[in-house]
């Protein structure tokens, strides 16, 4: 299976939940267009050690996969993408074998550098208490940390549609894990 975006989305306002969007700008200055990280900037850590860590400035941008919400199905809740607070969801890819600096190409000019896993689940109890008590064993399990989210910056910007295609660069060994 091709690795691509599934949906988009963004908030002008401090609200977990995102509104979908036909498309979103990003930019490495400004962050997601149009949502509450734009303008932001970040100190990421990449590399999960210090002897190979360095720190990258960069405007905040968070992924989740389309596989987390079938998985939540799973256990009677049925969630809509931009829920979670996420700005892009992807389909396709097996984030626990991305390393800590996998870059993304994102549709045909946006690079995401990867830098840390994201538990969205931690933010269900401001969605819905019910739902939180139903999957708060979730995160115990094995398969569900691949499924949990990712956190990034915008190392180049451009537009991103659903549909659009996903690239994966790999990091130069010695690879690190991402940070949870």
């Amino acid at each position: 299976m091709k690795s691509q975006v599934v949906s988009v989305s963004r908030c002008p306002k401090k609200h977990l939940k995102k509104s979908l969007v036909d498309c979103i700008t990003l930019s490495e200055e400004k962050g997601v267009k149009d949502d509450i990280s734009a303008s932001l900037t970040t100190d990421h850590a990449v590399g999960g050690n210090e002897r190979f860590s360095r720190r990258i400035k960069g405007s905040p941008i968070r992924l989740i996969t389309e596989e987390l919400l079938e998985e939540l199905k799973h256990h009677e809740a049925e969630l809509r993408p931009g829920v979670l607070g996420e700005n892009i969801m992807i389909r396709g890819l097996d984030l626990s074998t991305l390393p800590n600096g996998t870059k993304l190409l994102i549709g045909m000019t946006a690079i995401v550098e990867l830098t840390e896993f994201q538990h969205p689940l931690k933010h269900l109890e401001q969605v819905r208490k019910q739902l939180r008590d139903r999957t708060e064993n979730l995160l115990a399990l094995p398969s569900a940390s691949p499924k949990t989210g990712l956190s990034g910056v915008i190392l180049r910007g451009g537009r991103v549609y659903p549909g659009d295609k996903i690239l994966v660069e790999l990091p130069h060994k010695p690879w690190q894990p991402l940070i949870a």
